[in-house]
């Protein structure tokens, strides 16, 4: 795998608000994430006519989020704000100034897990927000998701981290794994 988080490719008409396929129709199937995983939404922002791509002002900012609550004082469950937007390393297609956005969850929060209790699944919506430099906030879109609960928690509570090393290396034909400080801790040989 080449990507720990799982990927989730939306195709959005902005006019509309609503999520397509990647040929313009309207889909209604519900997107389905998990408590206490990580995922990388790469997003298609496109205008009604189907192939042309949305263009957000420039600057713009972009925050996420899943909730199940209405209410404007309940903090929500999962959110992502600009820091996780757009990081050029998650999508070689990624052309946020042409509408090819994307960004990364991570549905591993206390309050997710509270909300969660021992229900196997959830729906709760989740939130596209953009965030122009001159005006206010605009909800590109808000759509059903299904949060399924896990039956293994893996880690501690505060969260699985996903750390990019380089613990693994090749040495000619052998495969060595070192310690933080760069010293060996392990070599294997093929012979």
């Amino acid at each position: 795998m080449s990507d720990p988080r799982r990927i989730v490719e939306l195709y959005v008409n902005v006019d509309l608000s609503v999520l397509t396929d990647e040929n313009g129709s309207i889909i209604t199937t519900r997107t389905a994430v998990f408590r206490r995983s990580q995922v990388l939404f790469r997003c298609h922002l496109k205008l009604d006519d189907g192939t042309t791509y949305f263009t957000p002002p420039a600057g713009t900012q972009w925050v996420f989020m899943i909730d199940n609550s209405y209410s404007s004082t309940h903090p929500d469950l999962v959110v992502s704000d600009n820091a996780q937007f757009n990081i050029g390393s998650d999508w070689g297609d990624l052309d946020a100034d042409n509408g090819k956005i994307c960004w990364r969850i991570n549905t591993a929060t206390d309050a997710l897990t509270t909300e969660m209790g021992e229900a196997a699944s959830k729906q709760m919506s989740a939130e596209l927000w953009m965030l122009p430099i001159a005006g206010d906030p605009s909800l590109i879109i808000q759509f059903l998701v299904d949060v399924k609960n896990i039956v293994g928690d893996v880690g501690a509570d505060a969260g699985l981290i996903y750390t990019n090393t380089n613990m693994l290396k090749f040495d000619g034909d052998d495969i060595v794994l070192l310690f933080p400080d760069g010293s060996v801790a392990q070599r294997w040989s093929r012979s």
